[in-house]
């Protein structure tokens, strides 16, 4: 079989790419995205093998994600698990572009440095596809071939469009996973702060603490300590072995190594594969991994939460991110439960009460700064408090209390710099700042001359400022301690709730882009299900064109084809917002050379996105454009061929994400595939009306040789009735005894007769075959072999036959034709075996899938396999009729009526030695 008739005898690369589509937006972890992408790709061009090499964090080294193919133990170019010296994955991710060896020499070419390892299994065709999410590149897929191999257009993007939804798939897989982790994340930040509540009490916190952490990861040895007399001393321990416990519970030095690190970070320590020696604890053994989590307040160590792994020797992604946000949670109780112990008086305890049970669970920012305003105002009502974002370089108010002047109110609102002193002073502090003595022209804010003493209270969003609590007084030019106390109480606690709220509005933005991503793999899904089942070229389009509008709506798409010299829309779904555009487009099409949007892609054969839509691009006039605000025009490829550029506008502009970018390359992919496919489905069904056509004159053709047949063989039987009839009474009417001649010559005159009334009932039985419609039923095979036996022994008794007749299945066929067929087997067998003195005749069948093989194998005379083409044709002889009788059309009409079941006749054989004659019958009913 050539390479390509192997291919047109494979399902269509569309089919493959829609099983593949709709598996994916299925699959939950990543190994089920690989099997899920290299198991098609090897089948649809029988590789011999299939690796996915993804990126690791530094960009420069790709690992190992999964192999298909290969058997167990074999060696191979990835066994070491990491392959960063394949020059070929290299280029192909830097200049973001698939590769393609077809053969070994082309390889050895491009590539002379490559020396192949000693592998078990020679590798000469070789494909190197990136796996791209819009600029990004995530990795390689590579497929190796042990024969050359023509990589035709069709499967050079049926590739691409694999790697493409491969990248997608990871990504959001990725995306949902770092979602999971920001959600048990934050779920632990709020279950640890709903459970301290007011509490104040270090030992009640740790308990909580560790209550949330065991809800989130069972498996963990907790402890907390705090300095004491050059020690870590434990105020709550986990149970522990007794050896463990008398060491813990004595206390560890301030500079074992563990702790000594954390502090020195400031942040959380995760430890893995831990070693008991190098930490030098001895009697933790039995921990496989451990963090250490310190907290300090004014600058000084006062805590370490300590938390062990018992089994697994590392940590996860999502047990990191839910620790650190519990450090963080814990960290802000027991900074509130030291402001609280060093709050001066009622009233800030009361406001700092207040504000904890006002902020709840609101997760909007600004009615949170609100109620900081509020709680300050409640305790101490002279002041003035604004909140203020960090915007555009420009600190802008966001809520102001009722009590501020309303020309202060303005322009703070406007905005003051982002390097106004005051509000630097405080970021680079990273904390509470309180300006005593307040000076207006010093500070660089106007009209706030009424004001003796001011303070501001940072936030930031990691490591970058974005908003700010500011509170002035018009009493004092001094802050008191109270006031301190109580400012930074309120305004640390806003920052607990702003963080909070932080989280959780992140959480929200990520989980929409995560439902952009899976609205992006249904629409995957839809279209390459749909692209299945449409031909016109037009309307595949179109539908494509609507899959990409349902999912960026706030556009139009349009397709474009270049004709006389102008660009021409074909296709459009959406409208264009400017009648005066539409009509435009519509009856003067754009000039080839000035629509640059189009000509580009059409000649570099690559996407151009355009985030802001440049006016000057397309030779337009600039107030036709007002609704065109982004764009992305992609080229159509067919058989290797540009034929036109699918284009999407957005009425407004867009950042073209990886998302997109991967969605609308992908679907011109698929596009692409699906109309290559409905051409070639055009042109079957062209051939198939074709041959619809000849099978319909063939088949009247039958109908009147059957006919004819039928006609002269019935006509011809009277003539010959009469010949015997009128030779016998001629030959009584002459005197007797004849001579031996005219003897001679009435023998033969009767024998003739004889033989052509035999030939005629041949033709009238296979003219009655034909025509006898077919009468589906089962038929037990079996019982008409041994009925078809049975009958020789009753013909023939003097014969001495050894039937060998093995089960035989029950088929779906016409019980009476069968019957015919089955009867010429055995009769053929028998008759052809009677000059041995006892004959074999063998009867069996065999299974072979979708049909079954019944056999009937004799001791006979045999012959002459190069006559077997002869053997099932009609008044064909093999043998001598003064040897064996009959007029050779049994077995003919045998085969008549196995055509008609969709079946064949079988037959084998050797001069003197025997012969198998048999049929295949399908299982399915005909």
């Amino acid at each position: 079989m050539t390479d390509s008739s192997r291919r047109l005898s494979r399902p269509p690369l569309s089919d493959r790419l829609q099983s593949v589509t709709e598996s994916l937006a299925a699959a939950t972890i990543p190994a089920d995205v690989f099997e899920i992408v290299l198991n098609p790709a090897l089948e649809a061009l029988k590789a011999l093998a299939g690796v996915v090499l993804l990126g690791q964090g530094t960009g420069d080294r790709l690992q190992v994600a999964a192999t298909q193919g290969y058997a167990e133990g074999e060696q191979t170019l990835w066994q070491d698990g990491a392959f960063d010296a394949f020059a070929p994955t290299e280029d192909s991710l830097n200049r973001r572009e698939a590769l393609y060896f077809e053969h070994q020499e082309a390889l050895t070419t491009a590539y002379p440095q490559l020396t192949a390892p000693p592998l078990g299994v020679k590798v000469v065709a070789t494909a190197v596809v990136p796996m791209l999410l819009g600029d990004q590149a995530l990795g390689v897929i590579v497929l190796v071939f042990t024969e050359p191999h023509d990589f035709t257009p069709e499967e050079r993007r049926f590739l691409q469009t694999l790697a493409a939804q491969c990248a997608l798939a990871l990504d959001r897989l990725a995306l949902s996973t770092r979602l999971s982790q920001q959600a048990e994340a934050l779920t632990a930040f709020v279950a640890l702060t709903e459970a301290v509540g007011l509490n104040t009490d270090l030992d009640t916190l740790t308990r909580r603490a560790r209550d949330v952490l065991r809800a989130s990861i069972p498996d963990l040895f907790v402890a907390f300590f705090v300095p004491n007399e050059g020690r870590w001393m434990p105020t709550l321990l986990d149970e522990a072995p007794d050896d463990l416990k008398r060491l813990l519970v004595a206390g560890l030095p301030l500079d074992t190594p563990a702790f000594h690190q954390a502090v020195q970070s400031g942040l959380p320590l995760f430890i893995e594969h831990w070693d008991s020696t190098a930490q030098r604890i001895v009697h933790t053994g039995a921990f496989s991994a451990g963090v250490f989590a310190p907290y300090f307040q004014q600058g000084q160590p006062v805590g370490m939460l300590v938390a062990v792994l018992q089994q697994e020797p590392l940590w996860t992604s999502q047990h990191r991110a839910v620790l650190t946000a519990l450090w963080r949670s814990l960290g802000g109780a027991l900074d509130r439960a030291e402001q609280a112990r060093q709050l001066e008086g009622r009233a800030a305890l009361n406001a700092f009460v207040a504000l904890t049970e006002a902020v709840g669970t609101e997760t909007n920012l600004h009615l949170l700064a609100r109620h900081a305003q509020d709680v300050l105002q409640a305790s101490v009502p002279e002041l003035s408090v604004v909140y203020h974002e960090l915007e555009g370089g420009l600190w802008k108010a966001r809520t102001v209390s009722d009590n501020v002047d309303p020309q202060i109110a303005a322009t703070a609102r406007k905005g003051h710099l982002e390097d106004t002193p005051s509000f630097q002073e405080a970021v680079q502090a990273r904390g509470p700042v309180f300006t005593d003595g307040w000076d207006p022209q010093r500070e660089g804010i106007a009209h706030t001359e009424v004001y003796g003493a001011v303070a501001f209270y940072p936030y930031f969003k990691g490591e970058q400022p974005f908003g700010m609590l500011a509170m002035g007084t018009v009493d004092s030019r001094v802050w008191t301690s109270q006031d301190r106390v109580l400012f930074t109480a309120v305004g640390h606690s806003l920052g607990l709730a702003l963080d909070r709220a932080i989280q959780a509005e992140t959480l929200q933005a990520q989980n929409k882009v995560l439902e952009a991503r899976t609205q992006a793999l249904e629409a995957f899904m839809q279209l390459t299900k749909d692209l299945g089942v449409q031909g016109d070229r037009l309307a595949l389009i179109r539908r494509a064109q609507e899959v990409v509008r349902s999912l960026l709506p706030q556009g139009y798409a349009a397709y474009f084809e270049p004709v006389g010299g102008r660009w021409w829309i074909r296709s459009q779904v959406g409208s264009m917002r400017s009648p005066s555009l539409q009509a435009l487009v519509d009856a003067e099409g754009v000039d080839l050379e000035s629509g640059q949007n189009m000509m580009r892609p059409w000649t570099t054969r690559q996407p151009l996105y355009q985030d802001a839509y440049d006016v000057t691009t397309d030779g337009l006039d600039q107030g036709l454009l007002q609704n065109v605000g982004a764009t992305a025009t992609l080229p159509l490829v067919e058989h290797g061929n540009v034929v036109g550029i699918f284009g999407m506008v957005q009425y407004e502009g867009r950042t073209w994400s990886p998302v997109d970018r991967a969605v609308l390359e992908g679907v011109v992919r698929s596009l692409s595939l699906a109309l290559e496919r409905g051409e070639s489905v055009a042109r079957l069904e062209i051939r198939s009306q074709e041959l619809e056509r000849s099978n319909t004159r063939l088949e009247a053709a039958n109908e009147e040789l059957e006919a004819f047949t039928y006609s002269v063989s019935h006509d011809l039987r009277t003539p010959v009735r009469h010949i015997i009839s009128f030779g016998d009474l001629l030959r009584r009417e002459l005197p007797t005894p004849l001579d031996a001649k005219a003897e001679r010559y009435f023998r033969i005159i009767s024998s003739a007769a004889v033989t052509l009334s035999g030939l005629i009932d041949g033709m009238l039985e296979v003219s009655r075959t034909s025509r006898q419609p077919l009468r589906a039923e089962q038929v037990n095979l079996e019982r008409l072999f041994t009925e078809a036996h049975q009958k020789v022994g009753i013909d023939l008794p003097q014969r001495q036959i050894d039937w060998q007749i093995r089960p035989l299945p029950t088929v779906v066929g016409d019980a009476e034709l069968l019957r015919r067929v089955i009867t010429a087997l055995v009769d053929n067998a028998v008759k052809y075996t009677r000059s041995r003195e006892r004959a074999l005749i063998e009867i069996w069948a065999e299974d072979r899938g979708q049909n079954w093989a019944v056999l009937v194998r004799d001791n006979g005379v045999g012959f002459d396999p190069k006559y077997q083409n002869k053997l099932f044709t009609m008044f064909q002889r093999l043998h001598r009729a003064e040897d064996f009788e009959g007029v050779a059309v049994s077995l003919a009409n045998a085969r008549r009526i196995l055509a008609r079941h969709g079946g064949t006749m079988t037959a084998d054989g050797q001069p003197d030695v025997g012969a198998t004659f048999g049929f295949i019958l399908p299982r399915a009913a005909p």
